[in-house]
């Protein structure tokens, strides 16, 4: 297995090589996506730990992902008003 900076180093060179981890990196997150909805219909478990389960595997999707998997922010001025929205911000 070479290493994480090989990796690194490979997809900066060979366009190719990004875009297959870029599609490969999508077809994880559409995984953890599905693997969330079948957690989430299981009666295995009991329900607090299943939300547990679900809950971080979306907060991550929405980190990792926010175009697609993100809370939508939708952000409306109307007239003269100056207006700074900070996000994150500690």
């Amino acid at each position: 297995m070479p290493g994480v900076q090989t990796v690194y180093d490979w997809a900066f060179k060979y366009e190719d090589f990004s875009v297959a981890i870029v599609r490969a990196r999508d077809q994880g997150f559409d995984a953890i996506a599905q693997k969330a909805l079948e957690i989430a219909d299981e009666r295995g478990e009991d329900p607090q730990s299943r939300r547990v389960m679900v809950d971080t595997r979306l907060k991550l999707l929405a980190k990792w992902c926010p175009k697609r998997y993100g809370d939508k922010i939708e952000v409306e001025q109307t007239g003269q008003q100056i207006v700074t929205v900070v996000i994150g911000g500690e």
